[in-house]
């Protein structure tokens, strides 16, 4: 099948994947994965997948991505990592999807998300964090991102941000933080982002507003 252009594979049994699975698919440009019981990806999971514009590995047991699994997936443009168990992403685990446009990681554990994780992506549009159990994003996390237009954070447990947390977001225009935990949303919190259109903030605890 080295001239397959999409391989579906969703809606199985695989838990795991051995390194250069798909080695001999150079032209595969769709993998949907979707549906198994993977728990883990290694790192040359995915060797060999030169033209891969989008994999779709939703609704797995991801619980860890191995440093450098998407090493080689330059052409990647839209990365599905929802509905799994992931509790926490390495620094620089996407730095080699420079031409990564979407990225979805919503529905999975996570309780903060630290800087680096989101290294490398330069050309990212569309950001779902969404359903986690987020509290915490640590100073830094979305630098880079000057391309950025959509960032879902909604139903997390976000109580505050820090000042300045969103200043490299120059391009986005649509914020979701509806279903969090705030009271209040300090002054200048939304320091950085001239381009924005939409902001969601229905479904919070706030009492004051000084933005």
């Amino acid at each position: 099948i080295e001239k397959q252009i999409e391989l579906d594979l969703s809606c199985n049994l695989l838990t795991q994947l051995e390194k250069g699975t798909f080695k001999s698919l150079h032209r595969l440009e769709k993998l949907d994965l979707s549906c198994n019981e993977l728990t883990q990806l290694k790192k040359g999971t995915f060797t060999g997948l030169i033209c891969l514009n989008q994999l779709i590995l939703s609704f797995n047991q991801i619980i860890k991505l191995e440093h450098g699994v998407f090493d080689g997936l330059n052409n990647l443009s839209e990365l599905n990592l929802s509905f799994n168990e992931l509790e926490i992403l390495e620094k620089n685990v996407f730095s080699d999807l420079s031409s990564l446009t979407t990225l979805h990681v919503f529905h999975n554990s996570f309780t903060k998300l630290e800087s680096g994780i989101f290294n490398g992506l330069k050309c990212l549009n569309e950001l779902c964090l969404n359903d986690n159990e987020l509290i915490q994003l640590e100073s830094g996390v979305f630098d880079g991102l000057s391309c950025l237009n959509k960032l879902d954070l909604s139903n997390n447990k976000f109580t505050r941000f820090e000042i300045g947390i969103f200043k490299d977001l120059k391009n986005l225009e649509n914020l979701l933080l509806n279903g969090n935990e705030f009271s209040k949303l300090e002054k200048g919190i939304f320091y950085g982002l001239n381009s924005l259109k939409s902001l969601h903030l229905s479904n919070n605890k706030l009492t004051k507003l000084e933005i």
